[in-house]
C-alpha cells in the first residue's frame, strides 16, 4: 500500500471520528460529497492518460466514499440508540406518574427507583444529553437528532413525537 493511500485512510478515519462522534452532524460527510466529488471529477479528467494516477485517485475516492457511508451509518445508529433510551425514560416517567400521580419535575427523580441512572442519548460529544422540560401542563423529553438543529421531542401528555427546527 502506498504512503498516499495510508495518509488517505488515516485522514478519512480522523474525519469519520470527528463527524460521527464529536460533531454528530453529517457536516464532514456533506463537505466530502459537495466539494470532493467535483474535485475528483476534475482530477480524473486531468489524469485520464496516467493509469497509475487514475488508480490512486479512484482508490482515494473509494476510501472517502466509505467514510461518508460510515458517518451516515454511525449517525443513524446513534439516533436508534437515542430513540431506544428515550423509550426507557418515557416508560420510567409513566411508572413514576402511576405511582405518584404526576410526571417528574426532573429526570433525576427517576433514579434509582425507575432508572439506575439517566442515560446519555448518544455516543457523541455534542448533542448527547437528553433534555427534559417540566411545565405545569406539559412535560417533554428531547434529544438532538442532528445537532444543533433537528431536535426531536416526546410530549408525555400527548404521547407523541414532534420535531423542532
Amino acid at each position: 500500500m502506498s504512503i498516499q493511500l495510508r495518509k488517505t485512510i488515516i485522514t478519512a478515519s480522523l474525519l469519520f471520528i470527528a463527524d460521527a462522534f464529536v460533531l454528530n452532524q453529517f457536516t464532514i460527510a456533506l463537505f466530502a460529497i459537495i466539494l470532493g466529488v467535483p474535485a475528483l471529477i476534475v482530477k480524473l479528467f486531468r489524469a485520464r492518460k496516467d493509469g497509475e494516477r487514475k488508480k490512486l485517485l479512484v482508490s482515494k475516492a473509494g476510501i472517502y466514499a466509505l467514510m461518508v457511508v460510515l458517518i451516515i451509518g454511525a449517525n443513524i445508529f446513534n439516533n436508534m440508540i437515542a430513540e431506544r433510551r428515550a423509550k426507557d425514560i418515557i416508560a420510567a416517567c409513566e411508572q413514576f406518574k402511576t405511582k405518584s400521580g404526576r410526571y417528574p419535575e426532573k429526570l433525576s427523580e427517576l433514579v434509582p427507583e425507575f432508572l439506575s441512572k439517566v442515560p446519555s442519548a448518544k455516543y457523541s460529544l455534542t448533542g448527547s444529553a437528553f433534555r427534559y422540560f417540566a411545565r405545569q401542563d406539559s412535560h417533554a423529553l428531547m434529544y438532538e437528532a442532528v445537532p444543533p438543529y433537528g431536535r426531536k421531542y416526546y410530549v408525555l401528555e400527548k404521547k407523541v413525537w414532534e420535531f423542532v427546527d
